[in-house]
């Protein structure tokens, strides 16, 4: 028990930097944003499109042209209450 907490500890003061938010990459931030990390950095300069419909659960149609990062940023600051919205 004493490992996990360790554990728990390390990983709420954690920065993660995640580049490129297609199908895995969606899944691996979500579940790091709702462990309470200390802050998570996303990188991915592509605008979203249609493949991005299939393959990320965070975007909508109205969301097709714009930049894949602030769209997931913004779904996330909703998520959790851990996130920044600097």
């Amino acid at each position: 028990m004493v490992n996990f907490v360790g554990f728990l500890i390390r990983l709420r003061a954690s920065c993660v930097l995640l580049v490129g938010m297609k199908g895995l990459g969606a899944e691996i931030c979500k579940n790091l944003v709702l462990s309470g990390v200390k802050s998570v950095t996303i990188v991915d300069p592509s605008p979203v499109n249609e493949q991005d419909f299939v393959s990320q659960f965070l975007v909508q149609r109205q969301d097709l042209g714009k930049n894949v990062s602030h769209i997931i940023r913004h779904m996330y600051v909703k998520l959790s209450k851990t996130i920044n919205n600097d």
